[in-house]
This record gives C-alpha cells, sequence and structure tokens, in this order.
C-alpha cells in the first residue's frame, strides 16, 4: 500500500469547488489599490509620482501636503468632505 496520496482527496473536484465558490462572491464597487497596497473605495488622493492612490493620513505619512507636491492631486468629494 501507497501512502503518497493519503489525505490528498480528489485534486480536481477541489478546484472545481473552489472555483465554483470564488463565482459565488458579490462584486463590489470599484476600489483603488492604495500606496501601501491595501484597497479602499474612497481614496482621498493620487499622487502622479508614486502612481498610487492614498487616504488621508498617508498624505501626511508621505508629507505630500507639507511640501506642497504639485502632482498631488485631492478629489472633489475628498474636498468638501474634510470642510465639514
Amino acid at each position: 500500500m501507497s501512502y503518497d496520496n493519503l489525505g490528498r482527496g480528489d485534486r480536481h473536484a477541489q478546484q472545481r469547488r473552489r472555483r465554483k465558490n470564488n463565482k459565488d462572491v458579490p462584486v463590489q464597487d470599484k476600489e483603488y489599490k492604495l500606496i501601501d497596497g491595501n484597497y479602499s473605495p474612497q481614496p482621498y488622493a493620487y499622487c502622479c509620482h508614486y502612481k498610487a492612490y492614498m487616504t488621508r493620513n498617508q498624505t501626511k505619512l508621505h508629507e505630500c501636503k507639507k511640501r506642497q507636491c504639485e502632482q498631488l492631486k485631492t478629489f472633489e468629494w475628498a474636498q468638501e468632505k474634510g470642510k465639514k
């Protein structure tokens, strides 16, 4: 008796189940990839230098606002949200 295949089960059946389960995941609204690799549905700004979206805290961390970086583009809805 060979123990090489013990515990592996049917690989193809597992792959079919994974594909089926992944199709059942609901599609979310558009999410933007942030500079640190995470995703956010509403980023604060886009930096052309880093070529990535940023949250408000990330703009402070990378000192984009402090340097008054011309390549930093804030979104209109983010500016309105900050005024409240």
